[in-house]
């Protein structure tokens, strides 16, 4: 650690309780540390000069306030954490000016109800505003279009609103979105186009909670184009059959090394990662078949333990390609397929299907006539 960052954490650990210290303009990364709750104060009007700060991390003080000088001359500021500083009630409105911000981080900050205009902050991707009060989203925040990860979770002012529609369907670079429990409506999803998630080690699935999937509204998704998860290693299955089901516009899933997933999409009356008994996402029995009528694409790489990718069958009348490699322990396509003079035949859009040779070869199927109809697609590898 840097000398002088490592004497102002000695500093303020040792109980100094104001931040008026020795701040330098060759400073670059400023973390103050506390056992306990520490309370600091910034006196008004001062203004440390430090052009070349970009990280500031000042987590569980007490802080009351911070008056707008204090970031004045902080313009290469990128990270601001204010995690758990549960006093401050509002931020500085020159927040809103920081436009090199790529973090800020004010999760825990309890009493905090207002956050000034975020629409410059073109360059920010982690935005943190849970177990806040907030009570509306910060103006502008739809600007946002590089924003990677938004945690709203234990939002419990902002979850009485009803979010508008189209929110959330400009992020399209989106990893990460948790959100609190909404009253009345989780309209926002239903816009969302694209949805990416990757290096999530916490995943264990699309809306679990600990071990079982939340009640989601109908058409939740009922945008979805896009789905892709990769690196998500602590998942054994995915989703629900009954959300599946919801996923009429879904043209593309490509899920990738995800070395503990399982299944694709379960029953919803399985047991979860964490032993808890799953709950159904709709009040409606087992799914006999699945339609989804735009899938187009269906890519699943390096999946060892996956056994099922759907226990329901799966009518897909605009698949164009099916891409399976290095998953060894999935003995079954749940690809339906229609009958042409009383003998099944792949659906008319079908390119091809790709995958490794000894894995085609071990399917099983229910009698021969299906993979006869898919053989002439088959392009393997080894």
């Amino acid at each position: 650690m840097h000398d002088l960052v490592r004497d102002m954490a000695l500093r303020i650990t040792n109980g100094n309780s104001k931040l008026k210290m020795k701040w330098t303009e060759d400073l670059h990364a400023v973390y103050f540390h506390t056992f306990g709750s520490a309370e600091i104060e910034v006196p008004p009007g001062w203004s440390p000069n430090c052009p070349k700060l970009s990280t500031l991390l000042l987590p569980h003080f007490s802080i009351k306030r911070i008056p707008d000088s204090f970031f004045r001359h902080m313009c290469g500021l990128k990270v601001l954490n204010l995690e758990g500083c549960k006093d401050i009630t509002e931020l500085p409105n020159c927040v809103s000016d920081m436009v090199n911000l790529t973090a800020l981080i004010l999760g825990g900050c309890a009493r905090l109800m207002f956050v000034p205009p975020l629409g410059k902050l073109k360059q920010l991707r982690d935005l943190d505003l849970s177990c806040t009060s907030i009570q509306d989203l910060p103006q502008g925040w739809g600007s946002l279009v590089n924003l990677e990860r938004l945690n709203l979770k234990k939002c419990q002012t902002l979850g009485l609103k009803i979010i508008p529609k189209g929110t959330f369907s400009q992020f399209h670079r989106l990893q990460l979105l948790l959100l609190p429990p909404f009253g009345k409506s989780l309209s926002p999803l239903r816009d969302l186009e694209q949805l990416g998630l990757s290096r999530l080690p916490n995943l264990v699935g699309l809306f679990y909670g600990g071990s079982e999937p939340y009640l989601l509204p109908v058409g939740t998704f009922s945008s979805l184009k896009i789905l892709w998860i990769h690196e998500c290693h602590n998942m054994k299955q995915l989703f629900t059959v009954q959300l599946l089901q919801t996923l009429q516009n879904l043209e593309t899933l490509d899920i990738k090394n995800c070395e503990g997933l399982e299944e694709i999409a379960a029953d919803g009356n399985g047991v979860g990662q964490g032993g808890g008994e799953r709950i159904q996402l709709t009040s409606s029995g087992a799914t006999a078949t699945v339609i989804l009528p735009k899938l187009r694409c269906l890519s699943l790489n390096r999946l060892p333990q996956l056994k099922n990718i759907c226990k329901a069958a799966m009518i897909c009348n605009s698949i164009k390609e099916i891409e399976i490699f290095d998953c060894p322990k999935v003995k079954r396509l749940p690809l339906f397929l229609p009958t042409t003079n009383g003998l099944p035949s792949p659906p008319s859009t079908l390119r091809k299907i790709r995958g490794d040779v000894e894995w085609w070869e071990l399917l099983e199927w229910d009698s021969p006539y299906p993979k006869s109809a898919l053989d002439p697609l088959f392009i393997g590898k080894g």
